[in-house]
């Protein structure tokens, strides 16, 4: 099983569009880093919506364990 440990997330406003970048890291069942300093970008204009964040996170996560 593998841990997603979130970093950061930060939200940037260009016009009328916002987008959040979350910033995080992919750990085994042990906890040692399988895939570190990940980077995840989202649409958020209109409102933040915290499961549109994580799925982008889970799909990036998918992607990624998919490349290895």
């Amino acid at each position: 099983m593998q841990e997603i440990q979130i970093q950061t997330v930060s939200l940037h406003r260009i016009g009328k569009k916002t987008s959040a970048a979350v910033f995080f890291n992919v750990l085994d069942d042990t906890g040692s880093p399988v895939s570190l300093n990940n980077r995840a970008e989202v649409d958020v204009s209109g409102s933040v919506e915290v499961e549109k964040i994580l799925e982008t996170v889970k799909n990036e996560l998918e992607k990624g364990v998919a490349e290895t």
